[in-house]
């Protein structure tokens, strides 16, 4: 008759050596993670704001042609309740402007003023943004669902026909270019960007988006 005893298996647990090395590469990883993350949203940020500003100055070029009144495209500077709250330009704005037999001036909103996404604004440099800096059209005025305050803005305006009262000169190219909220007041061109120019003469628009 056999003696022999049962065999017994002895739970091991990890020993803290080993603990380190699995918390050294879950480090690791999200340290490679994170900044491929966040430049993957910031791109998809400008994405929409790019389709946001495009889309803007698409139908207010469309209202003017369609229904005869002059348009105006105004881009405001404004803070973001869920950004660092620095103002920038981020809101735009479009305007019809009706002017009567005595040259009385009524304006009203065509749609909602649009606000750019959270981390994105209007680059304020001029090597990028002509729209903003040489603009032909500038002032104060209150905006629709922002309280009490004045707030800044340019713009341009689209005639009956769809063409713009931007300078047609061969030498000058208008366009609006949106960046990481960071980098709106830098100079140096930032890695994510998207641009939207403007043919003064027809009014259409492109997008560059690199």
């Amino acid at each position: 008759m056999s003696n022999s005893k049962p065999c017994t298996t002895k739970n091991r647990g990890f020993t803290l050596i080993e603990l380190l090395t699995v918390m050294g590469i879950l480090v690791l990883l999200a340290a490679l993670t994170v900044p491929a993350y966040q430049s993957l949203t910031n791109s998809l940020a400008l994405t929409r704001a790019a389709n946001l500003c495009l889309d803007n100055l698409s139908q207010a070029r469309q209202e003017a042609l369609t229904k005869g009144d002059i348009t105006e495209v105004r881009f405001y500077k404004a803070n973001h309740p869920g950004s660092s709250g620095e103002t920038y330009y981020r809101i735009i704005r479009l305007v019809r402007i009706n002017i009567d037999d005595t040259g009385t001036i009524t304006e009203s909103d065509l749609i909602k003023p649009s606000l750019l996404p959270v981390g994105t604004a209007i680059s304020e440099m001029a090597t990028f943004s002509t729209l903003v800096t040489e603009s032909p059209i500038e002032g104060e005025s209150l905006l629709p669902g922002w309280g009490e305050d004045l707030f800044e803005y340019v713009g341009f305006r689209f005639a009956r026909d769809g063409s713009t009262n931007l300078s047609p000169s061969a030498t000058q190219n208008w366009f609006v270019t949106l960046v990481p909220e960071k980098d709106a007041t830098a100079s140096k061109q930032p890695d994510n960007f998207a641009t939207v120019r403007i043919d003064p003469q027809t009014g259409r628009s492109q997008l560059y988006q690199p």
